[in-house]
Parts: C-alpha cells; structure tokens; sequence
C-alpha cells in the first residue's frame, strides 16, 4: 500500500497500522482521497428497519376422537390432510449492537377439515357423522441475531 497510495502527510507508521477490516480500510482511503485533493463518495452499508415477509405453507394434519366415558364408542379417525395456510412475517431491526438484534411475529393462518362416517349401534340409523371444521390463527413472537 505503501507503494500505490503515497501521500505527504500520511507516514509509513500509519500504512503499516491498518488492519485490513472495512472501517480501517475506508478510514484509509478517505483520508488518502482527503490527501490527494480528490472527490470521493464513502458508500455506507445501510440494512432496513423493518422487514415483511409473506411465507405460504403446507401443512399435514391429523385428528383422531376417542370417547373414553362412554365404553361402546368407536375411536374415530379422521386421517390425514393436506392444508395450506401462509404467514406474514414482520421483523423490526433494533438499532443497537449494530443492527445485529430484531424482533419478529409471524402471524399464520392455518386450517383442517375433514368428515368420517361411522356405522354404530347404539344410535337411531345406526350411522355417526363426525365433521370436524378447524381453523387458527397462531402469533408466534420471537428474536433474531445476525452474524454479520
């Protein structure tokens, strides 16, 4: 460096005391730039503070009813399901340890339905009709830290 980018007022001292991380580097140059009478723009690296993400998802589902008070009652079940459901992820940076930590919640909505008939013989007709109609909304809360 000492080499390509000397200047009157910056000692070899100074060259030989850069460590070769982003902020000594541009330190360097715009001290070098400020140096040589030249313009220059030091570009700063900016990350946004809040962030929204649509996350769709397939989910697989199950569902089995078992009666236990009644002794003749069948065990039901209902199977599985595919189902779909999406998310919307909101992520607020906070501005501290540069930017590294952020808050999130990802509400999603989900669902699952299904219908089994069962032949009994403890009802009239003798067939049991179980509809099952589910749907959530889940708020999950939670951090995040970068590593960069």
């Amino acid at each position: 460096m000492w080499d390509h980018f000397n200047c009157p007022s910056i000692k070899l001292s100074r060259i030989k005391g850069i460590f070769y991380y982003r902020k000594d580097l541009v330190r360097f140059f715009v001290e070098y730039n400020t140096c040589m009478g030249s313009e220059y723009v030091a570009y700063e690296r900016e990350r946004d503070l809040f962030n929204l993400t649509i996350s769709p998802r397939m989910t697989r589902s199950s569902l089995i009813i078992e009666n236990m008070t009644t002794v003749n009652s069948p065990k039901i079940d209902l199977g599985s399901n595919i189902g779909f459901g999406v998310g919307l992820e909101a992520e607020l940076i906070l501005p501290f340890n540069k930017n590294k930590w952020a808050i999130l919640i990802e509400p999603t909505y989900q669902y699952f339905e299904s219908t089994k008939s069962t032949n009994v013989d403890y009802l009239v007709g003798g067939k049991l009709i179980t509809n099952v109609k589910y749907k959530s909304v889940d708020v999950p809360v939670g951090f995040r830290h970068y590593f960069c």
